[in-house]
């Protein structure tokens, strides 16, 4: 009784320091995201959901319509809105904090650590976003994939329409040939089911707006991209500035923005190809019946790869981006603990992952007006600047080892030798 007791009170005491920081001016801006959904939504039945969140799939409004048809219902505004939101959050992360637990035999592991340390490590921004909901789904699928592989079909989907990423995520999914039907078909069904009713509720229009949204963007202040042109503003503020753009969000304008936009066009359409290839790889692996297969590890890796070749490609680079490493990388941990794996980068990743969590939480909100506004503001945007270099650069290196770890990983593992191990997912 005592492991449970110590860790539902590390989760409660983690928890309550990351609500504690939300309340701080310093941390304010982390929490303002819930005010746009609160006022978007509250403007739903006066222009329809085709001119709703059009830079988010549909299945986002239906999903944030729940905290504030509960919010309307006791007759309160934003703020319990805001409050219903974030205890909606609270209950997700509790629900996946209970299933690393069950998953890991009940005790302490580094799958527990690493997600009670995240939360503080991210700060409030993972109760204030919704990325929370796909990371989990992605860990969850991951976690699934073994046992009940058409849920995790149905997960990554569920996870894909709400954010289109996961997407990319099937590939490190495909194990066995009878699973793979089975989490294919999950796939399929719950997709299409969702992509019907987004169609038939909304029209093509609605259902094509966050890629037209997506692909107008330009080059935001936080991306890898756009990192030599923030070091570049230093020195001249006036040829490189960085402006609020119609997409709700600091963009940078200046020479070479043009050239770093098409260089990371080619690099979302290479990282792709490369999740594709890495996929392909891992179904090198043969399991007993002599048919391709990808094992648990290598779809682990996998997924961790393919989530941060997605974060570092794209011109778009914003810090709850982050949360989405948090779900694969914890259930990461699970199944290294289930097949009583010592080596393989597992630990070295966990405090990589939680070290530019924290660089995250240093350069937004902590020093972001740094990074921003017509005027540097001296000291701080020095520092600000020095932050997000880092938290890049150190991205591009992580991103670099998961890569390498999937590929080794690919044709090298032999899917028999885990068929005996305990299951990822209890009964």
């Amino acid at each position: 009784m005592a492991k449970p007791m110590s860790a539902v009170l590390c989760w409660l005491v983690s928890r309550l320091l990351v609500i504690l920081l939300a309340t701080t001016a310093t941390e304010h801006r982390a929490t303002g995201d819930v005010s746009y959904y609160f006022a978007s939504l509250a403007r739903l039945r006066k222009v329809g959901v085709g001119r709703t969140m059009i830079e988010y799939p549909l299945p986002v409004v239906w999903l944030l319509q729940l905290p504030y048809a509960i919010g309307r219902a006791v007759g309160g505004g934003l703020t319990t809105f805001r409050l219903v939101f974030v205890l909606a959050m609270l209950c997700l992360d509790a629900a996946f904090s209970i299933l690393l637990w069950r998953c890991t035999g009940r005790r302490w592991s580094a799958a527990i650590v690493f997600w009670l340390g995240f939360a503080v490590a991210i700060g409030p921004l993972i109760y204030f976003r919704f990325d929370l909901v796909p990371s989990v789904l992605a860990g969850a699928a991951l976690l699934a994939m073994r046992r009940r592989p058409g849920l995790s079909g149905v997960l990554v989907a569920a996870a894909a329409a709400i954010k289109l990423w996961p997407a990319v995520l099937v590939g490190s999914l495909l194990r066995g040939a009878g699973r793979r039907r089975r989490m294919l078909a999950g796939f399929a069904l719950a997709g299409s089911g969702l992509f019907v009713t987004a169609f038939l509720a909304a029209g093509w229009q609605r259902l094509l707006s966050p890629l037209r949204w997506q692909a107008e963007r330009g080059l935001q202040i936080e991306s890898v991209w756009a990192t030599p042109l923030m070091i570049l503003r230093l020195a001249d503020p006036l040829t490189w500035r960085s402006h609020f753009s119609a997409f709700h969000a600091f963009e940078v304008s200046g020479p070479g923005v043009e050239v770093l936009l098409r260089l990371s066009s080619i690099a979302t359409v290479a990282g792709i190809l490369l999740i594709i290839l890495l996929a392909v790889r891992g179904l090198a692996g043969r399991n007993r019946a002599d048919s391709p297969s990808i094992d648990r590890h290598t779809a682990g890796w996998l997924m961790v790869a393919s989530v941060l070749i997605m974060i570092i490609s794209d011109k778009v680079l914003s810090p709850q981006y982050l949360i989405w490493l948090a779900g694969p990388v914890a259930a990461l941990l699970v199944i290294r603990a289930a097949e009583q794996r010592r080596r393989g980068g597992g630990i070295a990743l966990v405090c990589a992952v939680l070290v530019l969590a924290l660089l995250t939480q240093a350069v937004f909100p902590i020093s972001y007006r740094g990074l921003h506004g017509s005027a540097l503001d001296g000291s701080l945007s020095l520092w600000a600047t020095a932050l997000l270099a880092m938290r890049n650069g150190g991205l591009v290196i992580v991103t670099a080892v998961a890569v390498r770890m999937a590929w080794h990983r690919g044709c090298t593992h032999t899917a028999s030798t885990v068929d005996g191990q305990p299951d990822s997912v209890p009964s």
